[in-house]
Order: C-alpha cells, then sequence, then structure tokens
C-alpha cells in the first residue's frame, strides 16, 4: 500500500513540474512576441538600410545603396518586389508618418528601408525589402 502511495505522489509530483514548465515557456514566448514590433503591428521596426542611392537597374526592381547604420554598414543591393510596402493607401486618419512613398529610385535620392532580415554578405551585400519608408531627392 505504502508503494502504491508513493508511487502515485512522485507520477503527480513529475505531471505538475511538466505542466508548470510548459507553461513558463508558453508565458515567455508570448512575451517575447509582444515585445517583436512589425510592420503590420502597432509599431514599425527601425530601417536597418539608410544611405544614398548610387545605382538603379533599369527595370527599378534593385537599388545599390551606400547603408550608413549600424545593422548594415556598406553597399548593399536592394530587391524591390510586389510585396515591398511602400504605404500606399493609407486614410489621413492612419498615425503613421510614412505614406505612399515613391516607387521612382534616382541616384543620389536619400532611402529608409526596412529589409527582411536576411543579408548575404557578399561584396556588395544584398538584401529584400520589406518595406520603404523614406525615398526622397535631397537636392
Amino acid at each position: 500500500m505504502k508503494k502504491l502511495l508513493l508511487s502515485s505522489l512522485i507520477i503527480a509530483i513529475s505531471i505538475s513540474a511538466i505542466v508548470g514548465c510548459t507553461i513558463t515557456n508558453e508565458l515567455d514566448i508570448n512575451k517575447n512576441q509582444k515585445e517583436e514590433p512589425s510592420v503590420n503591428g502597432n509599431k514599425l521596426k527601425e530601417a536597418d538600410i539608410v544611405g544614398i542611392v548610387l545605382e538603379v537597374n533599369e527595370d527599378g526592381t534593385r537599388i545599390l545603396i551606400d547603408s550608413q547604420t549600424d545593422a548594415v554598414k556598406g553597399k548593399v543591393w536592394v530587391s524591390i518586389t510586389d510585396e515591398t510596402n511602400f504605404f500606399e493607401g493609407l486614410s489621413e486618419n492612419t498615425a503613421i508618418g510614412y505614406r505612399d512613398v515613391s516607387r521612382n529610385f534616382k541616384v543620389g535620392n536619400h532611402v529608409q528601408i526596412l529589409s527582411t532580415g536576411e543579408i548575404a554578405e557578399s561584396y556588395p551585400m544584398q538584401a529584400l525589402a520589406s518595406a520603404v519608408y523614406v525615398n526622397s531627392n535631397k537636392t
């Protein structure tokens, strides 16, 4: 009888420890997800490619930028796709400073771009644009 009671007690403690760890891990995961801002969330991630356009390919789908951020420093080819967000068609009530960013890239323009996060470390580096925050002529 004592062995059965002791075995049951050990099993109960083991199950509660496993369940407790699982709940704690889920809370940590949810906490980390809330802290990570996204383009589609309430806050925007900071642009990781900021600099001057050095070259634009013929169809404007790739631009060479001399980036000066801590995240991406140096020359980087950035590819622009149909999924790249230019913040077009936003209502005036939208509390965001970026609206209808130009798709017309020109040499000498100042740009602020959020990459997808994957930067190929070739020379020049290569990245894919998730969003274009600024594309302005500084002259």
